[in-house]
């Protein structure tokens, strides 16, 4: 089954720069897919040639061919766009998000094209969100087996916090002062903390499944899938113009706290709050900050 690019405009475009690549002969009907056939077969080693008859085999739906032809293409030629764009376009097609983002991304900085080049720089985002999306749930299938391996002690999860006030309009801060800690507690060289993004897929495919997420007992799940060693997770409570953070360090393997902070601050003081409590989790994690990884935070 082709995948079909749900971006009309960035269609229309591909389709112009396959007609300038090739002569407008790479419909992908049966006679210009032989033509082009003999043509590999009189010059092996041309990147014209490979590059046209990949992406008749592309537009012709045969995704494994083509996908041969435009890799033989990209080594005789890496900086072809052309062929880089639909060598993505193909692995886009078999679900193979990590060579597409990888293609488009060459296509971005050598192509020729400036609306296709604007057109890949948003779908590269959009392809970083299916990969993790693909990457939770296989790794939520394999959750058995992962769960077998602790994750090392250095191997950090920060989880969104939990807010509570009158104040809903602060709910957004349940992540974005998990995303604060994130950047901070990554400033340490001695801590390999889990990407925020990668984090939130494996939460969102285990709240697809039902499987109760949101609870201690599924934070902890989530942290062996993610083969984190230790979590972070917390609460924000609003008391009128205050707010007060508490966050606890949970070892993974034995899913007991390990360790806890807190401070509370008027909400201008915020930042200084987030700052206050990433020295606390650096402390209870045992991580003794160089001078330098200090002043960054």
């Amino acid at each position: 089954m082709i995948y079909i690019v749900r971006s009309v405009g960035l269609v229309a475009i591909v389709l112009g720069v396959a007609a300038c690549a090739t002569g407008g002969a790479s419909a992908g009907g049966p006679e210009a897919v032989a033509r082009l056939e003999r043509e590999r077969a009189s010059s092996p080693q041309s990147e014209p040639v490979l590059r046209s008859l990949g992406i008749a085999y592309y537009k012709s739906g045969n995704l494994k061919d083509a996908r041969t032809a435009l890799e033989q293409a990209r080594k005789l030629n890496p900086r072809d766009g052309t062929a880089a764009l639909y060598l993505g376009l193909t692995a886009e097609g078999q679900n193979d998000f990590v060579t597409a983002r990888a293609a488009y991304s060459t296509y971005v900085e050598y192509g020729r094209t400036s609306r296709v080049r604007h057109a890949l720089e948003s779908r590269l985002a959009s392809l970083q969100r299916k990969e993790l999306q693909e990457t939770a749930r296989a790794a939520v299938r394999n959750e058995r087996q992962l769960a077998q391996v602790p994750g090392a002690p250095n191997v950090v999860a920060v989880l969104p916090l939990t807010f509570s006030g009158a104040d809903t309009s602060l709910k957004p801060l349940e992540r974005g002062l998990a995303e604060l800690l994130t950047t901070d507690l990554a400033r340490s060289s001695r801590l390999t903390v889990v990407e925020r993004l990668r984090l939130q897929a494996v939460l969102d495919e285990m709240k697809l499944q039902a499987s109760g997420a949101t609870d201690s007992s599924g934070n902890v799940r989530a942290g062996k899938i993610l083969q984190a060693g230790r979590l972070v997770q917390g609460s924000i409570l609003q008391q009128g113009p205050q707010l007060r953070v508490d966050a606890a360090v949970i070892d993974v393997p034995t899913t007991r706290v390990a360790g806890s902070t807190n401070d509370d601050r008027a909400l201008d003081q915020l930042l200084t709050l987030e700052k206050n409590i990433a020295l606390g989790l650096f402390q209870q994690l045992g991580v003794t900050l160089t001078t330098a990884e200090r002043n960054a935070i």
